[in-house]
């Protein structure tokens, strides 16, 4: 059961598949339309897996907080650090994907 908290909404997220169920959220905030999310160092390493992966784990968190906290765009860290996937570098807030793969 979706107990309302952000920590509940990524485990809920992590029910549907590709998503880390062992991720943590260290920090959570909305500050003029972005949600700023720290996560445990299980994501970043979720992430390490493959573009593909990448893109599906990224749109699954990027989208289901944008449409469940009614923002436009979502920043995440891991462990208090911008990530780079080597792919991509996540230093910028995301905007909603039409498009996860």
């Amino acid at each position: 059961n979706f107990d309302g908290t952000v920590n509940g909404l990524i485990e809920r997220i992590s029910d549907f598949g590709n998503f880390p169920k062992e991720v943590k959220v260290y920090s959570f905030s909305i500050l003029n339309e972005t949600a700023y999310i720290d996560l445990s160092e299980e994501f970043g390493k979720a992430l390490e897996t493959g573009t593909l992966d990448e893109s599906i784990i990224i749109g699954s968190l990027v989208n289901t907080i944008i449409k469940y906290y009614n923002v436009e765009k979502v920043q995440f860290t891991v462990e208090g650090k911008i990530f780079d996937s080597g792919h991509s570098k996540y230093d910028l807030p995301l905007c909603f994907s039409e498009k996860i793969y």
